[in-house]
């Protein structure tokens, strides 16, 4: 296969000189800005040795300074890796990087962007072919974060295929507060550099009280669902014309509070991960009519259920695989363009209905359990705000029984009210013990870690 250039660098390239490409609480860049500052940081980088294929680090922070520096090393056809903040210096050491670019003081192999801005040349910016152009963490919710590893030509196809069922227009401004070490959130620059769009970054996470300043003239908002009650509180804002949700599934009764408040906003649910992105999509009216539907394949990807009902998909959507992880990338990728999602989905005609993660699952006397069966039910209560259910050891059996963790949104509510909710719909084995916390600990991108009890 050829080596492809960077699709967001040459999409850059492309803009009108005085078009504004991002927006931050900073100010605008327009594209000729952004693209004299992505020089400057490729210039900085070659003066420190830095050659195409060299893996950089950038502590990705939302400001339009991290996004030149995304661009500007992709430029140089380097392995751009968006590394979480707060954990950047140890994934740096993890994934033997040639720099890293930090934000704060600076250590060996380290620079901040300031320092890459500098560089003093008139120089216009070029891209480097170069076959692999991004490795984004996972979340690390299973163990040691991964770096999955993106390729140019698939990240062109790919913004090609999802572009089919999202519609961005040149005209959309895209309030994305979702990290840029994440892929959701990554993507939505290389979609906004792709269509026109404007890229607009408020701080990461969105402060609630600043929500409907930020959503003023937006016309398309990416959303999690633990964002989605703070869309419906913003009462006075515009309405945006689309909101894609994606992360964790968005409980019914969130989705149906959108609906009765964005009349007019058209709403559509992804389903993938960083391995395989936006891999099935839904509409809200699918999601009335079948409440427990995922989606169907988007369009260029196939899906399908192995003999233990995980799901596996194929297409331009899915990964190169995991950075420095041959046996891990062969376990997961079984052939190129095909990933083995690790999820449990059964079908309902076209549409593919989650289940739970099959590394989830555990036995009670026998019986297989599926945490997220169990949340899914929690979580149609009114007096519950968010759970997570994970295997707890029975002192007196020797039996895993299933814990549910449990935030309350009526404080009134009592863990016996809960389980008798539960034991009409349950069978007896999946009636978990109810422990009552404050607050669930979640990852930089939403998602709830699990543990045993």
């Amino acid at each position: 296969m050829r080596d492809a250039i960077d699709p967001t660098v040459a999409a850059l390239l492309a803009w009108p000189e005085d078009r504004v490409v991002v927006q931050t609480r900073d100010g605008s860049w327009t594209a000729g800005e952004l693209r004299g500052a992505a020089a400057r940081v490729a210039a900085s980088l070659r003066a420190l040795g830095v050659t195409a294929g060299d893996r950089v680090g950038v502590e990705a922070a939302p400001s339009a300074e991290v996004v030149a520096v995304l661009l500007g090393a992709r430029a140089l056809g380097c392995l751009v890796l968006p590394l979480e903040p707060r954990r950047a210096r140890v994934l740096a050491r993890q994934f033997r990087l040639a720099v890293s670019v930090v934000d704060g003081p600076t250590g060996p192999n380290e620079v901040s962007p300031a320092q890459l801005l500098a560089h003093p040349t008139s120089a216009r910016l070029r891209a480097v072919a170069a076959p692999l152009a991004w490795s984004i963490c996972t979340s690390g919710t299973t163990g040691t974060p991964k770096g999955v590893v993106l390729g140019s030509a698939g990240i062109t196809e790919m913004i090609a295929n999802v572009q089919q069922v999202m519609d961005y227009r040149a005209s959309d401004r895209v309030l994305s507060a979702l990290p840029l070490h994440h892929v959701y959130g990554l993507s939505q620059l290389w979609v906004c550099l792709a269509t026109g769009a404007t890229l607009v970054l408020p701080p990461s996470p969105l402060l609630v009280g600043d929500l409907e300043r930020w959503l003023d003239g937006i016309t398309v908002w990416p959303a999690i669902p633990s964002t989605v009650r703070a869309l419906v509180a913003a009462r006075s804002c515009r309405r945006p014309r689309l909101i894609t949700l994606s992360g964790q599934a968005t409980p019914a009764r969130d989705r149906q509070q959108l609906v009765t408040h964005f009349a007019t906003t058209r709403f559509l649910q992804f389903y993938g991960s960083t391995e395989a992105f936006r891999v099935l999509w839904t509409t809200h009216d699918e999601l009335v009519a079948e409440p427990e539907a995922t989606g169907r394949p988007t369009p260029g990807m196939t899906a399908w259920l192995d003999a233990n009902d995980e799901l596996v998909v194929e297409g331009p959507n899915v990964a190169l695989g995991y950075l420095d992880e041959p046996e891990l990338t062969r376990a997961k990728f079984p052939r190129r363009g095909q990933f083995a999602t690790g999820d449990l989905f059964r079908r309902r005609g076209e549409l593919f209905c989650y289940r739970g993660r099959a590394d989830g699952v555990f036995k009670s006397f026998g019986e297989k359990v599926i945490p997220e069966v169990i949340e899914r039910a929690l979580a149609a209560h009114p007096g519950v705000e968010a759970c997570v259910v994970v295997p707890e050891l029975d002192a007196r059996s020797g039996e895993l029984r299933p814990l549910a963790r449990v935030v309350l949104r009526d404080a009134t509510c009592s863990s016996a009210e809960l389980v008798a909710f539960l034991r009409p719909q349950l069978p007896s084995i999946l009636v978990p013990r109810i422990a009552l916390v404050e607050a669930l600990p979640t990852t930089s991108s939403g998602k709830q870690l699990r543990g045993r009890g």
